[in-house]
């Protein structure tokens, strides 16, 4: 008989997530109107300097999607021998495990690597990698609540802890994503609305205002043309939106910084 774990009170078999109480509990549940306007996102709230240990940090919060940054580096490849003229970037980003309406495993799945991967892609073309010639930059990545929106708050969030550890950058990446539900794209789709049909279309964009250039761009599913294009304006004006909070966290961290200076 196997033994009991004494550190853990397992719920009953019969016990189901606190969300489907609320009427969201994945594909096909009935999703409560939008309250807001099709083309407005949520509200954005960011702050760096999370994460005590961690060179530079940042944490982003839209609506109720959660999410924190660790970046660590620029520190030597010691693996490999040959000169290396550009830096890397390197990224790994994990859900915690309650972070989901279904609980997540503690390894790394394929989803998060993939998610991983894009971040890198989006964030590539900003940092100046020629700067760290055989030098390894890591973003640690945790997703604390899931409710929709994920990469793009990532890579959001991520962005802003690269400018808060000092990394040069030619720009702050900032990203948005737009879903469309019955023919009608909406920005900053919720976890209900991404999850309302079997397949819904997402469309989510890397974008940095300075040079009004995409440094990413990743769909899933099929958007004709005439909608798709209506989505990336859509994304490009929300990037703009979530890119100007950005600058007043940076300010607002700098004016901080100045103010223990001087005291």
């Amino acid at each position: 008989m196997a033994s009991a774990d004494r550190y853990r009170n397992a719920g009953p078999e019969t016990s189901i997530p606190w969300r489907a109480l609320e009427g969201v509990d994945g594909a096909g549940a009935a999703v409560a109107p939008r309250s807001r306007a099709a083309d407005v996102g949520r509200k954005v709230f960011a702050k760096t300097g999370v994460v005590g240990r961690a060179r530079g940090s940042a944490y982003v919060e839209c609506g109720n999607t959660k999410i924190t940054v660790g970046v660590y580096g620029p520190r030597d490849l010691l693996r490999t021998r040959e000169y290396l003229s550009v830096g890397k970037l390197d990224c790994e980003l994990k859900f915690a495990p309650f972070s989901s309406v279904k609980r997540r495993a503690h390894i790394q799945d394929d989803d998060e690597k993939e998610a991983a991967a894009m971040i890198v892609e989006a964030l590539a073309t900003s940092v100046r990698l020629e700067k760290y010639p055989k030098s390894l930059i890591d973003l640690h990545v945790t997703v604390l609540e899931d409710d929709g929106s994920v990469l793009a708050a990532a890579i959001t969030c991520s962005a802003l802890a690269l400018a808060d550890a000092g990394i040069e950058m030619t720009d702050v990446v900032a990203a948005a994503t737009v879903a469309v539900v019955d023919s009608e794209p909406l920005v900053d789709p919720t976890y209900a609305e991404e999850s309302v049909g079997a397949v819904v279309p997402i469309l989510t964009m890397a974008y940095m205002p300075a040079f009004d250039e995409v440094c990413g761009l990743v769909q899933v599913g099929e958007i004709i043309p005439e909608l798709q294009e209506k989505a990336i304006q859509l994304c490009v004006q929300r990037c703009t939106q979530v890119h100007a909070v950005q600058e007043a966290c940076l300010l607002a961290t700098l004016s901080d910084d100045v103010t223990q200076t001087h005291s």
